[in-house]
């Protein structure tokens, strides 16, 4: 089901350029079970390669893979290596769409922006007003902007002004998304939103145990 939901993924917008890579490297004679690397090959479509670990390059040809599979926007995803290490699992992912209605770059202008911690922060406010899918619950209003052909789009919830963002994390789960998602209805919206870059990194050794691995 990945290998069709990729295919699936990679063929639904032609005007939205969408990479997905995997990549499984290997120290150098580690025995790893011949299974396992075939159905990464063929399921995941999953380059392997053997590496030797302890050469000075090797981060670097590590980070090189990542970073062409990125377009460039994730050039590093390794400090080193450690001595303990016999493999790696990397999944590179590149998104890039254009608005189906775009912000004009002349009404973009400095206003502050209200962090979670009530600091105010000056920053490029992007603004628009046009249709939109649209929703709002008693604790928040929810937004739609699609890209492309809209087979994607990024969907935004603000917290009404009495509400902070706990209050609506706690209730994000996959049945109260379907709900929240039937809900949208399109409507003309005004619409700021800061130009921004986010990065965010996640130790996984403990969901996958839990997971069973």
């Amino acid at each position: 089901y990945y290998k069709k939901l990729v295919a699936g993924l990679l063929n639904s917008d032609s005007s939205t350029d969408l990479g997905i890579a995997n990549s499984i490297w290997i120290k150098e004679g580690y025995s790893v079970k011949q299974p396992f690397i075939d159905v990464n090959k063929q399921m995941y479509d999953a380059e392997v390669r053997y590496l030797d670990f302890s050469a000075t390059g090797a981060v670097d040809v590590i980070n090189g893979w990542c970073s062409d599979k990125t377009n460039k926007r994730i050039p590093k995803v390794l400090e080193t290596i450690g001595s303990n290490a016999r493999l790696f699992l990397i999944n590179a992912l590149y998104f890039k769409g254009a608005w189906v209605t775009k912000f004009d770059k002349k009404n973009t202008t400095k206003e502050d922006f209200t962090a979670i911690d009530g600091k105010k922060t000056s920053v490029e406010m992007m603004k628009q007003e046009a249709e939109f899918p649209y929703m709002s619950t008693e604790d928040f209003q929810m937004l739609q902007l699609p890209y492309g052909n809209e087979a994607f789009s990024m969907c935004l919830i603000l917290p009404h002004s009495d509400k902070n963002i706990e209050d609506v994390i706690s209730q994000l789960n996959a049945d109260n998304w379907q709900i929240w998602y039937g809900w949208l209805g399109t409507r003309t919206v005004n619409i700021k939103l800061p130009r921004f870059k986010q990065e965010y990194s996640k130790v996984l050794n403990d969901d996958l145990k839990d997971m069973g691995m």
